[in-house]
């Protein structure tokens, strides 16, 4: 695969602080128990203002509807049954793991509280599921779902969509936003490598119509005059692919983080024992060790899918090797190149939520909503 095929990545062959942040200490980052309208002042009337029609919530890895990609595998024989045991895995789950890592339709009704409160024509707070899988073609299918949903509704050339992206979600996203941004050729060669994922190899047949009418769309041109401008605010989004602006024109990153190395204070350091590690000393772990390299490996069933991923992976980090996954993990990355990047020490009042998920849990704890709209409302829509 030549390089001019290759859509842009980190590579983690740069400073740890090249892309542009910000710190903000404890005593700025207090969390509220039970908030209301009168803790984000504003946020609704600057996004109704900004054009904001719709808010929308992205998962993370592990928090989808088909983690192991089995009931994709299962579709293929029986539709039906998939789609009904999806919807029961993912209503379990998040009884058992409530918000800790994960948008809840209570999280939602929160939000869209918050942020409609006085007014009388509400923004819609909508959850958008995918499969949560920890590989390329997993977080590729839900960019592809995603692109094929915002394609079949009407959209002004003044709508614009707001969206939370927690941990791969974001990647989801930028792969999105690589997807509409790319040329034709790079388009063609994506759905050349993942041909095999999408229909069937032995009969030809099409079994992911999604992928289908995304592939035309683009071949056809014009996608991005169909779709809203998209602002984009991640959560413990591990740096992986970059971001097209053309797109996705305002990106904002939220990182747990404490600073332990004084020569330089943006390096993710890698807890020293046990106890470090499970009381996220350093800040988000899971955002620290999600970086490129770390991918799981399909499950047995899911073969139909090993070739593309393949494929994928020289597509999408084409500089990054797996054998130096040790080298990149002592590096400490945590800033992405694109937008702006907030290193943020959540204290650790209420409860230590900061510490759950080994750090990664904090962002989707309704009681940051209120620091999390202030902080939304004074950077990008101020």
């Amino acid at each position: 695969m030549t390089s001019e095929l290759s859509f842009p990545h980190h590579n983690y062959q740069y400073a740890v602080d090249a892309g542009k942040h910000e710190f903000i200490p404890a005593s700025a980052a207090a969390g509220i128990d039970k908030p209301d309208a009168s803790d984000v002042p504003k946020i609704g009337a600057a996004l109704r203002q900004a054009g904001v029609s719709r808010v929308m919530l992205i998962h993370g890895t592990f928090a989808g509807d088909d983690v192991l990609g089995l009931m994709r595998e299962l579709r293929r024989i029986l539709p039906g049954a998939a789609d009904a045991l999806k919807s029961l895995g993912k209503r379990i789950f998040d009884q058992v793991a409530g918000d800790v890592g994960n948008y809840t339709e209570d999280f939602a009704s929160q939000l869209a509280l918050l942020i409609n409160d006085g007014y009388e024509t509400p923004i819609a707070v909508n959850r958008f599921l995918w499969s949560g899988e920890n590989h390329h073609i997993g977080r590729a299918g839900g960019a592809i779902r995603l692109l094929d949903q915002l394609l079949t509704e009407y959209w002004s050339p003044d709508d614009r969509i707001h969206v939370w992206a927690h941990s791969h979600g974001g990647n989801l996203l930028a792969l999105l936003s690589n997807l509409v941004g790319g040329g034709k050729e790079i388009c063609e060669a994506f759905f050349n490598a993942t041909q095999s994922h999408y229909r069937d190899p032995m009969l030809g047949q099409l079994v992911l119509p999604a992928w289908d009418r995304v592939k035309t769309a683009l071949a056809q041109g014009g996608v991005r005059e169909r779709l809203p401008r998209i602002d984009v605010v991640s959560f413990g989004t591990p740096p992986r692919y970059r971001w097209d602006h053309s797109l996705c024109e305002n990106v904002l990153h939220f990182v747990q983080h404490r600073s332990l190395d004084e020569a330089n204070p943006t390096k993710a350091c890698l807890p020293s024992n046990i106890q470090d590690f499970a009381s996220a000393a350093g800040g988000d772990y899971v955002q620290q060790l999600g970086i490129g390299g770390t991918d799981f490996l399909h499950s047995v069933v899911a073969f139909r899918s090993w070739n593309s991923e393949r494929r994928l992976r020289k597509m999408l980090e084409a500089s990054v090797r797996r054998r130096d996954l040790p080298r990149n993990l002592l590096k400490g990355h945590r800033i992405s190149l694109d937008g702006k990047t907030l290193l943020v020490d959540y204290p650790n009042e209420p409860a230590n939520w900061n510490q759950t998920l080994l750090g990664h849990g904090v962002y989707t704890r309704p009681e940051w909503l209120p620091f999390h709209l202030n902080q939304i409302r004074d950077r990008m829509y101020a």
